[in-house]
């Protein structure tokens, strides 16, 4: 039976794994050094040694001073950045966030090199990345050396259970909030037993702050107390994470820690329906348009009485599974109490089968959809929640078995 010493075996790298990827940053960092003159500092979970063993970034952030423009700054990190692949032969991509950044792999490492200001303190901070040393320096400062495998658990548990990530289509826990659960309640067990009892709302702060934060989920930053941490803990990101310490706790069972299958399994007597969406963008703004995409098809189907067991979105669209893919084109009404004589009046004139039960009005109505492929297609017509690249993806329903072949290799994200 797997335990937690199998599971340690699996995810803690040795001691040249290690090794090979601070040479790797040094190697990296000399080179930007001795031709640029510029600064580097490796951050992320290799710098903090909180990283799973097989896990390849190496995050690297490039100093600029306080008195240079941003402009120059942005401009020279990218000449900086692309340099530096050219230099080993390998293809590079520019990224953008706060500012944009220069990406790619040099052997087996998938390398940033993002640009940032050197400040003294975070409320010196020009952009939002100045932040990430302070966060680097905080997390080696206050996590216990002993506990940097319980980081290593969290992460673990978190991908297998599909609740690790920050980015929109995980909508969850980011690295640094893991470090930052375990510097607080000290072990992966504690933090186990304390967020099995969560609840919307939950607020985890390690030095006080003024700001209210309405977020389901509250880690206020200790770097930056202005900031929650926490932010992009989605509500069912939260609600799935209680259900999984539950789960877990109830017979501490490390099998959880072996996911995520791929494919889908769909819900017994249920009705399977994915939509398909072949687009070329951004992952980050897939995802997000995906998610407003099915959220309004979600609202669209509760209207009309569907009911929706499950769903989720993919690399490749959307999963719904249904109750009922269809329903009879009628439906039963409830109007006024007998004895309302006013609001009966009005109901006997807006409807034209009405009839009484348990001194209760009813009425019979036509309803506006009893298919959900027409309220889908609908949804598509009048481009309703759909983000611009969405509108000009080619989209396809499929059901039954070309739904599930279609999603037989896909993870789901809920």
């Amino acid at each position: 039976m797997t335990n937690k010493e199998d599971i340690l075996e699996l995810i803690v790298p040795d001691q040249k794994e290690k090794d090979d990827a601070f040479k790797k940053y040094q190697e990296i960092s000399a080179y930007i050094s001795e031709k640029y003159n510029r600064e580097t500092i490796l951050v992320g979970s290799v710098a903090k040694d909180t990283f799973l063993k097989g896990d390849k970034d190496l995050d690297i952030f490039m100093f600029f001073s306080a008195n240079e423009s941003r402009r120059f700054m942005e401009s020279e990190a990218i000449s900086i950045g692309k340099d530096v692949f050219d230099h080993y032969g390998v293809p590079h991509q520019i990224e953008y966030a706060e500012h944009p950044y220069v990406s790619g792999k040099i052997g087996e490492y998938a390398i940033e090199i993002v640009p940032c200001y050197k400040v003294d303190s975070g409320s010196d901070m020009k952009s939002s990345v100045d932040r990430t040393p302070f966060h680097l320096t905080y997390v080696k400062n206050n996590l216990d050396p002993h506990h940097h495998d319980d980081v290593r658990l969290l992460k673990k548990f978190l991908k297998s259970q599909k609740l690790y990530g920050a980015e929109t289509k995980i909508n969850g826990f980011s690295g640094y909030l893991c470090e930052l659960l375990i510097i607080h309640y000290g072990t992966f067990m504690s933090l186990m037993e304390r967020g099995s009892m969560w609840v919307r709302g939950k607020v985890i702060e390690l030095n006080a702050t003024k700001k209210n934060f309405s977020d389901p989920l509250v880690f206020v930053d200790p770097v930056d107390p202005n900031r929650n941490v926490a932010s992009p803990v989605s509500l069912d990101t939260l609600s799935r994470f209680v259900l999984a310490c539950n789960r877990f706790l109830d017979g501490h069972d490390y099998t959880m820690f072996l996911g995520p299958e791929k494919g889908y399994a769909p819900v017994a007597g249920g009705r399977l329906l994915v939509i398909a969406i072949d687009v070329d963008v951004l992952e980050e703004i897939y995802f997000a348009q995906c998610r407003r995409f099915l959220n309004a098809i979600e609202r669209a189907c509760g209207k009309e009485g569907f009911t929706i067991y499950k769903s989720g979105v993919f690399s490749k669209g959307i999963v719904l599974d249904f109750e009922l893919d269809s329903l009879p084109k009628m439906q039963k009404h409830k109007g006024p109490k007998i004895g309302n004589f006013e609001n009966m009046k009005n109901f006997f004139e807006k409807n034209d089968i009405v009839f009484a039960e348990k001194g209760q009005l009813f009425a019979l109505k036509e309803r506006r959809f009893n298919d959900v492929n027409d309220i889908i297609n609908d949804i598509i017509d009048k481009e309703i929640g759909m983000g611009n690249h969405i509108k000009k993806a080619n989209i396809t329903i499929l059901e039954g078995i070309k739904a599930i072949s279609f999603l037989k290799y896909e993870v789901i994200y809920y």
